[in-house]
């Protein structure tokens, strides 16, 4: 098992995760980390269109669909 600790200096978002979560803190930890998964599935999907945009502007060049993929899962 580990232990984290994490200080607010925000009273009013403090009172509101002891509001939400009290003492429940694997709610807490599972909310965060589905939080940061989100994010991470959207920097990949900006990393594409960004790369398509790329294309258009020939700054790069095309290549085929799975070396496109397998680029995008070795960033897991």
């Amino acid at each position: 098992m580990y232990s984290v600790n994490i200080n607010i200096d925000n009273s009013e978002l403090e009172n509101f995760i002891q509001m939400k979560y009290g003492d429940k803190k694997n709610s807490l930890v599972s909310d965060i980390v589905s939080y940061l998964e989100t994010e991470s599935h959207i920097y990949k999907i900006k990393k594409a269109f960004d790369e398509v945009e790329d294309y258009k502007a020939g700054k790069i060049k095309l290549t085929s669909a799975e070396d496109f993929l397998k680029e995008l899962r070795s960033e897991n």
